[in-house]
């Protein structure tokens, strides 16, 4: 919800915070991923892409980003371009933006948008994932507006992308996923199979489905309470 207030202030961000980037890839897929300030200089700003980045990498010189981070009930966001890509060798790579002379503010209900680390609440949510051109049930066991761990019987990797159908109560969202971890589970009594949990992120994932998932953590969390 937009409160109607709106300026213009110097770029000023501090080492190690969350940044918003949203691009558009060679594809023409619009996506958009959390990474790190590493440095600010005065005519650029460098940001830690970490070591998922090391084979993918999405970004390219010229890209035009638009990045956008958070201050209490303020939203920042500023449109830069990609001067260089560093990519990632053992730990991490690093992306160098052109810095604007001025930053957008925004004035909104923080309440309605995702925080830096989204908390996550346990509940069940049925899910149904594809993967490889087949389709595996699931369950959550927790989920929030970044992602979730889920329970599945399928064979799938670490560092893949997974489409993921989340069956909220009176809503179906859809999205694309990153799978960030996958750990074999004991098998249940009487069964050959293991269950697998996987740590995901959304990607892909419109703002307004997320704003829905992020309501709904809300609602779990209070009835928790």
């Amino acid at each position: 919800m937009v409160f109607g207030f709106w300026k213009k202030s110097p770029v000023q961000l501090q080492s190690g915070e969350d940044l918003e980037i949203f691009y558009t890839n060679s594809e023409g897929i619009s996506d958009v991923t959390i990474l790190k300030l590493k440095e600010q200089t005065r005519d650029s700003i460098i940001l830690s892409m970490g070591e998922k980045f090391r084979e993918h990498n999405p970004f390219c010189v010229d890209m035009t980003v638009n990045i956008y981070f958070r201050r209490e009930q303020l939203l920042g966001n500023f449109i830069s371009v990609i001067d260089e890509v560093i990519p990632a060798e053992e730990t991490e790579g690093v992306l160098v933006l052109s810095l604007p002379d001025m930053v957008h503010w925004v004035e909104v209900d923080s309440s309605c948008l995702p925080s830096r680390e989204y908390t996550r609440i346990p509940v069940e949510i049925p899910v149904i994932i594809g993967y490889k051109d087949k389709v595996y049930p699931g369950v959550t066991q927790d989920l929030s507006g970044g992602g979730a761990s889920l329970i599945t019987y399928g064979d799938i990797q670490e560092d893949v992308i997974i489409q993921l159908r989340i069956k909220i109560p009176g809503h179906s969202i859809l999205s694309h996923a990153y799978v960030v971890r996958v750990e074999k589970e004991p098998p249940p009594a009487n069964q050959k199979e293991s269950p697998v949990k996987l740590a995901v992120e959304f990607s892909q994932l419109e703002e307004e489905e997320r704003n829905y998932i992020i309501q709904f953590c809300l609602l779990k969390g209070r009835e928790k309470k």
